[in-house]
């Protein structure tokens, strides 16, 4: 039986369909890259990246990965929150008179028309 192989685009070895990923964007289902050099690639990132990392400073560094909630807070004085109105049930007479108080003029007139008023 054959087996199907394609071409790394990064080592230029021909492989097996098994030795690359998947991506189902890509026409033949698997990622251009082979596995072995994904994960060469990964690797560079991750040395280069702690390369940068050692040059910042540690207080920076252990502030940034604390969450909002961790950080310390602002002493910020904040309005105390406003109560909302109770709901009541009422008629649709009763639900008029508020809305004619300072409402939508729209809303009495579908209520109106729902209710035969």
């Amino acid at each position: 039986m054959e087996t199907k192989t394609k071409i790394c685009s990064k080592c230029l070895g021909e492989k097996s369909l098994e030795l690359f990923s998947i991506n189902k964007s890509n026409k033949d289902g698997k990622e251009y890259i082979c596995k072995d050099c994904m994960k060469k690639r990964a690797q560079e990132y991750r040395d280069s990246r702690k390369e940068d990392r050692s040059q910042k400073s540690p207080v920076s560094r252990g502030k940034r990965h604390l969450r909002a909630g961790q950080r310390k807070a602002k002493t910020k004085v904040r309005a105390p929150a406003k109560a909302f109105p109770t709901v009541t049930r009422a008629t649709p007479e009763q639900i008029i008179a508020d809305l004619r108080r300072g409402l939508a003029i729209e809303i009495i007139d579908m209520i109106q028309e729902k209710f035969g008023l």
